[in-house]
């Protein structure tokens, strides 16, 4: 009895204390069309995991990326930025900080976006920009909407079918 009850207590102890597989990232070339104020373009890199379960499909992780309003001259803006961005099956919720650069000017604005989905693959968001610095530059607008694309293999032959 004690060799069969100590025999349960390791095998059950080696089954919760295992190791996990390393986890694979999944990338996503992300590019997408703002409006705010001024019609922008804009190229990211997210970087995360695909979720294909049950009732959700989607990605999550972080993004890299920048976008400009592609003028010439003193009108150009160029703006990177970073942040993170989980998109399900309908719903998309994204946060960024993003540093607008036009010149010699700098504005520095946090994002957060709220929006609709479809399967984590065409997102269209609705976005608020909260001015941390003073205002500098005129071409921006706080309101922005977003369509982005979240052009992932895996996404698209496994997750896209199911939708």
């Amino acid at each position: 009895m004690k060799i069969t009850f100590l025999s349960f207590i390791i095998i059950f102890s080696a089954s919760v204390y295992s190791q996990e597989k390393k986890k694979k990232y999944d990338f996503a070339f992300s590019p997408e069309l703002i409006s705010q104020k001024d019609l922008f373009g804009g190229a990211n890199l997210l970087i995360g995991r695909v979720v294909n379960e049950k009732m959700i499909i989607g990605m999550s992780g972080v993004r890299i990326g920048v976008e400009s309003n592609l003028k010439n001259n003193s009108d150009l803006i160029i703006a990177p930025k970073v942040g993170f961005e989980t998109s399900g099956t309908i719903l998309i919720m994204r946060f960024s900080a993003v540093n607008y650069f036009q010149n010699t000017k700098s504005e520095f604005r946090l994002l957060p976006e709220i929006g609709l989905s479809w399967g984590g693959f065409v997102n269209l968001t609705y976005g608020y920009n909260f001015r941390i610095t003073n205002k500098q530059i005129n071409d921006l607008s706080g309101h922005r909407f977003c369509l982005s694309f979240n052009l992932n293999r895996k996404l698209i032959k496994e997750g896209l079918p199911r939708m």
